[in-house]
């Protein structure tokens, strides 16, 4: 991976059900939901983050999990680029580290959510100043529904949050 890249695989978990164990009956039909996306996240090294730096003769790549819940149910395009916006803003500059000059997606074939109009033309327009001025390549697995990595970090936060729904409703 060539210095100033970054690469993400991200996929939408599906719904998670906010359950409350042994609720009262009227509750049992009023559920919360939540979604979830689980993004890993392979960049270099920063001294001032990870105190090392990654160079040409010596990278040093950090893999971390990024996680993004919301009530936003939809699973559409639009939250791909807000993605993106907090990853970029909160997760590189916020923590001291320079903006990527390239990103990598990896994601799944899901019509509603990469392989649409509106999803092509966000990777297009990727590069330009009133979007986050990075120019982005967005990469689909052969299957419609890729499994790997991304799978696995959505699923143990879903177990996570199922363990937390015990300490609710006493």
């Amino acid at each position: 991976m060539p210095l100033g890249h970054t690469v993400w695989l991200f996929d939408f978990s599906e719904n998670h059900l906010l359950n409350i164990p042994r609720e009262v009956q009227s509750l049992h039909w009023v559920v919360n939901q939540a979604t979830i996306l689980a993004c890993v996240l392979w960049r270099h090294a920063c001294v001032d983050v990870d105190e090392r730096e990654s160079t040409a003769e010596n990278p040093v790549i950090v893999k971390d999990y990024l996680y993004f819940i919301s009530d936003d149910r939809r699973h559409d395009h639009r939250f791909i680029p807000h993605m993106r916006e907090v990853i970029v803003n909160d997760y590189f500059v916020g923590r001291g580290m320079a903006k990527p000059n390239f990103i990598h997606e990896w994601a799944d074939g899901c019509a509603g959510q990469n392989k649409c109009a509106a999803g092509f033309a966000d990777v297009g327009n990727s590069k330009q100043a009133w979007s986050l001025g990075i120019p982005c390549q967005r990469n689909f697995f052969e299957t419609a529904h890729a499994k790997g990595e991304q799978d696995g970090a959505g699923a143990h936060v879903k177990h996570a949050c199922s363990g937390c729904g015990s300490d609710f409703g006493g």
